[in-house]
């Protein structure tokens, strides 16, 4: 009896922090008509779209002058509106980056150099408006 209710305290224990720790996605910049959430990107998808670990934080004032500081970078995908955004990553210790803020943004994705966009098929001139014709094969 003792080592079945140990073992369930030790599981309850376990879950409770596991669930206490888990990673939280970012939101959306776009909160007032998206609210979505991030995913991560891979290194290979930031290194395949140019992106930099290290970038100017984007933090705008309301006198309207942003932060020139350079920060680290994560970049996200938001699941729903599948835009890429940037967020200055959060430290424990935010005083050792020498900028403070939380900036979050949509980024451009720059467009990958040497490369030209291949000739596009047309389409059909006109659409197929005929009737479907059913087949009777038994």
């Amino acid at each position: 009896m003792d080592l079945c209710a140990t073992a369930l305290r030790v599981t309850l224990v376990l879950v409770l922090v596991s669930i206490a720790h888990a990673q939280r996605r970012a939101r959306c910049p776009n909160t007032q008509t998206c609210g979505g959430k991030g995913i991560p990107l891979s290194e290979e998808e930031r290194t395949q779209m140019s992106l930099k670990l290290r970038d100017l934080c984007g933090w705008e004032y309301q006198d309207g002058h942003k932060c020139k500081k350079e920060c680290d970078k994560t970049y996200y995908s938001c699941m729903t509106c599948h835009k890429i955004f940037s967020k200055n990553t959060a430290w424990d210790d935010r005083s050792k980056l020498g900028c403070e803020h939380a900036a979050k943004r949509f980024v451009a994705i720059p467009a990958p150099s040497g490369t030209k966009p291949g000739p596009s098929e047309p389409g059909p001139s006109e659409p197929d408006n005929r009737p479907p014709v059913l087949y009777h094969f038994i």
